[in-house]
């Protein structure tokens, strides 16, 4: 991987793009991407571009299930039905007070859960 960097950073980089606007930069580094995908491959023989769509009808299909990326603990809520989750206070409800319920702890969102999953 850090030799692909080092690549990109040679061979888009260098030498220094120059752009009045952003649109301007980004222009002049798609001009140059494309100049690397009709590339010769120095082994292959071929465009890097047709090497690139070879290896993408190659691939598998992404799976058709979503993936969840959700961390699940249990928390006891205190008597006025809060919820400490990393240092962090949550209401979950009057109603659920010192109970034990489950915490769903996603990357932007909170879900708290009673025994029911509800």
């Amino acid at each position: 991987m850090e030799n692909a960097v080092g690549f990109l950073r040679r061979n888009l980089m260098v030498p220094e793009p120059e752009a009045a606007t952003l649109q301007g930069l980004n222009d002049v580094l798609m001009a140059r991407c494309m100049a690397l995908a009709e590339a010769v491959h120095y082994r292959k023989g071929l465009p890097v571009s047709e090497l690139v769509a070879q290896g993408v009808a190659a691939s598998l299909a992404l799976p058709g299930v979503g993936f969840d990326p959700v961390r699940y603990e249990s928390r006891t809520a205190d008597k006025k039905g809060h919820v400490l989750i990393d240092a962090n206070t949550y209401a979950a409800g009057l109603s659920f007070h010192r109970r034990t319920l489950t915490v769903g702890l996603r990357h932007d969102v909170v879900e708290i859960l009673d025994e029911r999953m509800v």
